[in-house]
């Protein structure tokens, strides 16, 4: 049998810091002296002993509990499932292999849940908390990242589940307490969840909280629920006005959002890679960030004439080919087209107070060049002579483009502004040109770049000014 190292937690116990002097005869003794009579004191003061491995009698006495238990249980524990408190799991887990699959059960009414987190590193974990009675939050990315997380059972008196707290785990099913008020951001973004039911207590419904999920199939509020609604596997807010949440995983190559809703919320169809088209309704307001980034089968949108706001990387990665921007459309979040790869021509409607195109060009009415499509497929650009600022990413992808001219009035481009323009050869600038972004030119076989420019094309360089 291996031997078991019972190491109780807090008993590492250091020296007082100080600076040290040389000390010699009488001054030394005395100062021992001194240290004795005060630890005797202390140790007095507070009614309990100390063996000679500087363990309390309490200390000494939960360390030989601990030893018993892992004695006493270590078959069940090389099995891999058992039962333990936080302070002794350490010890279980010296007796089983990394990578082996293990079910526990915490017996803690409140444990300490950023040591257990830690603890489990390694271990392909089911993780059952329905005994920790006291535990009422979860706390914060608890367990974020942590992809050997596969499973957990939540105990009754949770009420709060934080931000990211299993986000990234590999959970494939959770059932959030009847009691449970809030559920933060992210909370379970990126799991391998396949259906979620939100309880009729929850009074906080945090943003993308089932997000980025390509498993999730189906989302469903309870009926009671004051907040939220929903409709097919579909989650709404409960008046109906904002679509929360399309399931990544949900299958179906078209959709119509009803006509009662005025926003679409935040990665509210992120990465669901079935739809092919989606009806926005005729009401529509605002297109929040991220909503439909990732929806890589998505190849054509039409937005309604009453749409305000596009938030940013809205349409990441979908597959659209062309977008015609309404004349009320006047807030675009960054690079809301970013990643569009077949992204040919963006328009804006006449009357526009904010944008303007030309060309299939997309700019703002302060001087900005915002998005050159990636698809188009001129080879030669020559930047208007109105434009003073190229945006971040605005060329980014445009593989076809060859050389770019820049207007004499273009002071400024901004970071990534050229990035993985992979043909891209020749930048004639002028002299107005002051600024360059960040690896503004990531990716491009540019050959003369300005001479302020420091390092290569695709170094990471600080804003640099000529002047």
């Amino acid at each position: 049998m291996k031997k078991v190292r019972i190491i109780a937690a807090g008993l590492l116990v250091a020296g007082a810091c100080g600076t040290l002097a040389a000390q010699t005869g009488i001054e030394k003794a005395e100062t021992e002296q001194a240290a004795i009579e005060s630890e005797s004191a202390e140790s007095s003061e507070l009614g309990k002993t100390t063996d000679s491995a500087g363990l309390t009698a309490e200390q000494a006495e939960q360390a030989e509990l601990d030893k018993k238990y892992v004695e006493e249980h270590i078959v069940e524990i090389r099995s891999g499932t058992f039962s333990t408190t936080v302070e002794a799991l350490p010890e279980c887990l010296e007796v089983i292999n990394k990578g082996a699959n293990i079910s526990v059960a915490i017996t803690d009414k409140n444990p300490d849940i950023a040591a257990l987190s830690s603890s489990l590193d390694g271990y392909n974990t089911t993780l059952d908390l329905s005994a920790c009675t006291g535990l009422k939050e979860i706390p914060e990315k608890a367990f974020y990242l942590k992809g050997n997380i596969k499973a957990v059972t939540l105990p009754a008196s949770v009420e709060k589940i934080g931000a990211k707290s299993f986000s990234r785990t590999s959970l494939e099913t959770v059932e959030i307490p009847s009691g449970t008020k809030e559920i933060g951001d992210f909370a379970f973004a990126g799991t391998k969840i396949r259906e979620a039911k939100i309880p009729a207590g929850i009074s906080s419904y945090g943003v993308g909280a089932f997000a980025e999920n390509k498993s999730l199939q189906s989302i469903t509020a309870d009926e009671s629920s004051s907040i939220l609604k929903s409709d097919d596997g579909v989650l709404f807010t409960r008046d109906g006005l904002t679509l929360v949440a399309y399931p990544a995983g949900k299958q179906g190559g078209s959709y119509e959002i009803p006509a009662t809703v005025v926003s679409i919320g935040t990665e509210a169809f992120a990465y669901n890679e079935s739809l092919k088209s989606v009806t926005l309704p005729p009401a529509l307001l605002r297109i929040c960030g991220y909503a439909f980034k990732g929806c890589s089968s998505l190849g054509g949108i039409e937005l309604p004439a009453t749409v305000v706001s596009i938030g940013q990387d809205a349409f990441d990665g979908t597959a659209i080919k062309s977008i015609a921007i309404p004349k009320a459309t006047i807030a675009l979040g960054k690079n809301p087209f970013n990643g569009c790869e077949s992204l040919s021509e963006i328009s804006v409607e006449e009357g526009n107070l904010a944008y303007k195109s030309d060309g299939g060009v997309l700019y703002s009415l302060a001087g900005t060049l915002v998005r050159f499509p990636s698809a188009k497929a001129d080879g030669e650009f020559t930047v208007p002579d109105d434009t003073s600022e190229i945006e971040p990413y605005a060329f980014e992808g445009a593989s076809s483009l060859k050389s770019v001219t820049l207007s004499e009035k273009t002071r400024i481009i901004d970071k990534y502004a050229f990035k993985n323009c992979s043909s891209l050869k020749t930048l004639n600038s002028s002299e107005s040109l002051v600024k360059i972004g960040r690896q503004a030119f990531y990716g491009c076989p540019v050959e003369n770049l300005p001479d302020f420019y420091v390092g290569t094309v695709d170094s990471y360089v600080p804003t640099t000014d000529a002047k």
